[in-house]
């Protein structure tokens, strides 16, 4: 009875977080509560004991619900049925991948000689995972998953000769434009703070191997905050995205340019200009990845890094076709970013890595997955 009109007063006016949190947009006459009648409190009992269950769940439910985005995951049926319609395109539940023998293993394949990850990924390294930083220089990633598929999504993996996807592949459910999705500015963070921490981490790890307060840095598709060290010591810190009040809001950034990389893929920067390149939860949205990775490549510099993240949530609508065939399948999305640098363009980039840095991997309660692949420019 101390719930119910407490919560008829939460449904008569729902929080601007809820709405969020829901990512629909509901008129509130659609959710009015009903006036109570006189002389009945049946409703009372019901009313607050769907309360208690709520806060019960919110209690016991993983970190996921703090995330504006939902974690969404097709049911086998939908996912079989999304493969079916693929397979004139030759796709494959964890679609074509790239193998380390013929990325990581072949000697001399850094053109500054620097010897690649390989040889050690996959073992235990100061609790966590080495790969590649800037010029190829080896790094440790802390709490990095050795023994995760995704951080061993290379291995004994055969690559496809040529190019392996087709337009289908990168059709979306909403075709519509992004300027008009992306219009009304979202301060949301797209995955949860222990996920962040994490990319922070690595992120603080692979910089330190660039030069020391000198390094230039691109994140692609940003938005208000960028999840760089805080202590980081840059020249330049340019960004793009897609709304300009949350660019204009990101701290860190030197410059801004709003840009949508589905409709122009040209990036407006000289040649050999970044040190690192960005990209976080969002490759999942590229229509033409192959555009964008060879732009990404002409303003990097040599020996530079770049560092491609992503987790298993997204604006389902807006995501390309193969990706949200299986939201959960890490390992598999971690080879189409590979072959993303693989082919884009062909032997442009060395000593391409995969790296797990899921917080919470394999407990009861994990945070949002954070998936990395990583590649230095030739």
């Amino acid at each position: 009875f101390f719930f119910g009109p407490m919560a008829l007063e939460v449904l008569r006016y729902p929080t601007a977080a809820s709405r969020a949190y829901n990512a629909v947009s509901v008129p509130a006459a659609a959710i009015q509560a009903p006036e109570p009648q006189r002389g009945t409190c049946w409703w009372t009992a019901v009313v607050s004991f769907s309360v208690v269950v709520m806060v019960l769940t919110a209690i016991i439910a993983p970190t996921g619900h703090r995330n504006v985005l939902q974690r969404y995951t097709i049911s086998s049926t939908s996912a079989s049925a999304m493969r079916a319609s693929l397979s004139p395109l030759r796709y494959t539940p964890h679609g074509p991948g790239v193998p380390q023998t013929a990325l990581s293993h072949q000697p001399g394949i850094n053109s500054r000689g620097a010897t690649h990850h390989q040889a050690s990924l996959g073992a235990p390294a100061s609790g966590g995972v080495t790969i590649p930083g800037w010029g190829g220089k080896p790094v440790t990633i802390p709490g990095a998953i050795p023994l995760s598929p995704v951080t061993r999504a290379l291995d004994d993996y055969r690559p496809p000769e040529d190019w392996p996807y087709r337009p289908q592949s990168f059709k979306r459910m909403d075709e519509t434009s992004d300027t008009g999705f992306y219009i009304i500015p979202r301060f949301v963070k797209h995955i949860d703070d222990e996920a962040i921490d994490a990319l922070t981490a690595l992120y603080a790890a692979v910089f330190s191997t660039g030069p020391a307060g000198k390094s230039a840095f691109l994140d692609l598709c940003s938005s208000w905050v960028s999840h760089y060290p805080k202590d980081l010591k840059a020249s330049r810190v340019a960004i793009t995205g897609m709304n300009w009040l949350e660019l204009a809001a990101n701290r860190q950034a030197t410059e801004w340019t709003r840009k949508d990389l589905n409709g122009d893929t040209h990036l407006p920067y000289d040649d050999n200009s970044f040190d690192f390149i960005t990209n976080v939860v969002s490759v999942d949205y590229l229509t033409k990845p192959r555009e964008v990775f060879q732009e990404m490549h002409r303003v990097m510099k040599p020996g530079g890094v770049a560092v491609i993240s992503f987790s298993n949530r997204c604006f389902f609508t807006k995501a390309i076709a193969m990706w949200i065939a299986d939201m959960n399948d890490g390992r598999g999305h971690a080879r189409i970013v590979a072959n993303y640098f693989r082919f884009n363009p062909s032997g442009g980039w060395v000593n391409i890595s995969t790296v797990d840095i899921s917080p919470g991997y394999g407990t009861w309660n994990p945070s949002n997955p954070m998936w990395v692949v990583t590649a230095v420019k030739a």
